[in-house]
């Protein structure tokens, strides 16, 4: 079963509260059961479903121009399905093969900030900040590789008169820390921050019936890392592609 509800309340014109509680789960796949690599990775086909209990409390106000949200959450995983070094290979007997199994979890909180606004007819702006905590169930410290702070700024601007639509996105990913370190060493790790900025450009009938899109995903070039989440050996895998520009043509007929 994966009971949810809510509760919706309207304080007054400009205030509406709502009170949300969700839980789900996700059954393990027949590969997380079944695969059979030797002296690579074994399935296990006693794995449990993994299960997540979240409760969201939002509060949007709206004023003019201006609509202002703000949502604390939290959530409890449990039974997360995961590799671990548990095995001994079934033809080759060697150790410390990955095998699937289920861990303790993990609980999250934290709230969100998202703040839009339409100044005029040809600009509007998005700004949201996430501020999350959280905790490994099984071993009592932080989560490997989770944000604490992460952000978005998106702008868009309509050109008037010209059928050119600009839309800019900052995002921002905070420090993330680490249980593990670099090979050879003790001392936990941590993977910096990064900024992306992406660019898109929409010109609407430049000529009748056609439409020219410009996307530069990446613009400044910028370099960044995410941890490897599931041995645990490596602090930093590459992020995402360098800079990507994209050229799109569309007739209507």
């Amino acid at each position: 079963m994966s009971p949810s509800g809510g509760v919706v309340y309207r304080l007054n014109d400009e205030l509406i509260g709502k009170l949300l509680y969700g839980e789900a789960y996700r059954a393990p796949n027949f590969f997380e059961k079944y695969v059979e690599a030797s002296n690579v990775l074994y399935g296990n086909p006693d794995l449990q479903a993994e299960k997540i209990k979240t409760i969201d409390l939002n509060l949007t106000y709206q004023k003019g121009i201006y609509l202002y949200q703000i949502n604390p959450f939290y959530s409890k995983t449990s039974d997360v399905i995961s590799r671990s070094l548990t095995t001994v290979d079934k033809w080759t007997a060697a150790p410390n093969i990955p095998k699937y199994g289920n861990k303790g979890g993990e609980k999250i909180k934290g709230i969100i900030f998202e703040m839009k606004s339409i100044p005029s007819k040809v600009f509007d702006y998005t700004f949201n900040l996430t501020y999350q905590e959280g905790e490994d169930i099984e071993t009592g410290g932080d989560i490997d590789g989770l944000e604490e702070l992460a952000c978005n700024l998106i702008l868009n601007y309509k050109v008037e008169k010209s059928g050119l639509n600009i839309n800019t996105r900052i995002k921002y990913i905070g420090d993330r820390s680490l249980s593990f370190g670099t090979p050879g060493s003790e001392q936990p790790g941590t993977v910096g921050n990064f900024t992306v900025v992406d660019l898109k450009l929409l010109w609407t009938e430049p000529i009748p019936k056609v439409d020219v899109g410009l996307s530069i995903f990446n613009l400044f070039d910028e370099s960044y890392t995410y941890p490897e989440y599931i041995r645990h050996r490596i602090m930093e895998t590459p992020g995402g592609p360098k800079r990507a520009v994209y050229l799109t043509l569309t007739h209507r007929f």
